[in-house]
């Protein structure tokens, strides 16, 4: 793994992503607590309720946006969208992922809902409409290189006048406020990118809600970043 993580320091942005994303095509794990190598107890004990009072605080945004649709970009197993259901039963909602595999365990796990095979690229330009909203949570992000990153946002700026984002616990290597807004950092433990996100919402004509870092550096070596924001 070691020579893999040096080999993606010598990649070009177009390459690495690349690379991410045929890793994530071919995963079949499911087991999210073994990512970063924290124990089961420690991930209870302190990760968990920080999630919890996130998602608590991406139901007051989604309350408060009355959003008419939601689209998860690298549902997984579809955890978040079955909570999600539970308190938004009127809200038209969509999990997406590239990997095969984990749109079948989520569609096997919530079969109430929909789920696809696609790219978040692809459901904005083909699927998405006013008055959407894309959610991200926990570590998907990470894997756009910034021009992708920058192409979604401002693919749904260029097509909508009302939108939001809601981007959950995306995992920060590198201090906020040394990250350069149009570029990203990439490094970390999988080599994948620390990103500005409110800076770069904000450039392609987004208004940032709130910012709010989370530090689980004894826990998996990063910290996270949650940001709320709409059009």
């Amino acid at each position: 793994m070691e020579e893999y993580i040096r080999h993606l320091a010598t990649v070009r942005p177009v390459t690495l992503e690349a690379l991410h994303k045929d890793r994530w095509r071919r995963a079949t794990d499911t087991a999210i607590v073994a990512a970063g190598g924290a124990d089961l107890t420690r991930y209870r004990r302190e990760y968990l309720p920080v999630f919890n009072r996130v998602y608590r605080e991406c139901e007051e945004f989604i309350r408060h946006c009355s959003p008419s649709h939601i689209c998860e970009i690298g549902t997984g197993d579809g955890y978040l969208l079955a909570k999600l259901s539970k308190s938004f039963p009127e809200i038209d909602l969509t999990g997406i992922d590239i990997s095969e595999h984990r749109v079948r365990l989520a569609q096997r796990r919530v079969p109430g809902l929909h789920f696809q095979l696609r790219s978040g690229q692809d459901w904005v330009e083909q699927d998405a409409s006013e008055n959407g909203c894309v959610i991200v949570n926990g570590g998907v992000f990470e894997y756009f290189s910034p021009e992708s990153l920058r192409k979604l946002f401002s693919s749904i700026r260029a097509r909508f006048d009302r939108f939001y984002i809601a981007i959950m616990l995306e995992p920060l290597y590198f201090e906020i406020d040394a990250l350069p807004s149009s570029e990203g950092v990439a490094g970390g433990s999988e080599f994948s990118w620390s990103h500005n996100y409110a800076a770069v919402l904000e450039e392609e004509g987004f208004l940032v809600q709130s910012v709010r870092i989370d530090d689980f550096s004894d826990l998996y070596g990063f910290k996270t970043a949650t940001v709320y924001a709409k059009l």
